[in-house]
């Protein structure tokens, strides 16, 4: 059984509990409820798949988002500015698949037909971060990646991103899913 943390780990409910070919559910469910008891909102791989869940998902995206740009269609800036407005709003809040429940499944389905086809299946590393790699960039850790970021701004941005981690936290635990679940069935 392994575990797999966000970072930064102290800011998060996120972590994967990934089962491996010979472990026991029974014990991978029982890790769940500690790492529950922890304040973690766990998610249980239950077949040891490379990257898990959230990496595979958080990853296709990202070549999506390569493609879109290194293909003219938006620039770095246009892609960030959509993620945060769009999937950044209602992923915090209930997930791809209830968001689908949520907004009209059928429209999904119709527009995954359409779709599907022409998305990115690039196995090549996107030119554009292999050109930023092999000059180094390490994005705020040195200041150069898809932004170039002064001392103070790179200090900035981390703060930020620690300061709006606990926010959102915060803020999902709100509208927690287990209690609206359980509150609809008590009804």
């Amino acid at each position: 059984m392994g575990m797999h943390w966000a970072e930064p780990a102290f800011t998060t409910p996120f972590l994967e509990i990934i089962c491996g070919p010979q472990t026991d559910i029974v014990l991978a469910e029982k890790m769940y409820q500690i790492a529950s008891g922890w304040g973690k909102e766990p998610t249980l791989v239950r077949k040891d798949i490379r990257g898990f869940i959230t990496n595979r998902l958080m990853y296709a995206m990202f070549r999506e988002g390569f493609n879109l740009v290194e293909n003219g269609y938006a620039t770095i800036e246009d892609v960030d500015r959509a993620c945060r407005n769009d999937a950044g709003h209602w992923m915090t809040f209930c997930g791809m698949f209830r968001f689908m429940d949520l907004t009209g499944l059928m429209a999904y389905h119709h527009v995954i037909k359409e779709l599907f086809p022409t998305l990115s299946n690039q196995t090549e590393t996107p030119a554009l971060i292999e050109a930023i790699a092999k000059q180094g960039g390490n994005g705020i850790t040195n200041g150069r990646g898809f932004y170039q970021y002064t001392k103070e701004e790179a200090t900035a941005w981390e703060k930020a991103f620690e300061e709006f981690s606990y926010d959102i936290l915060a803020l999902s635990k709100k509208y927690p899913i287990d209690p609206i679940e359980k509150r609809l069935k008590t009804k």
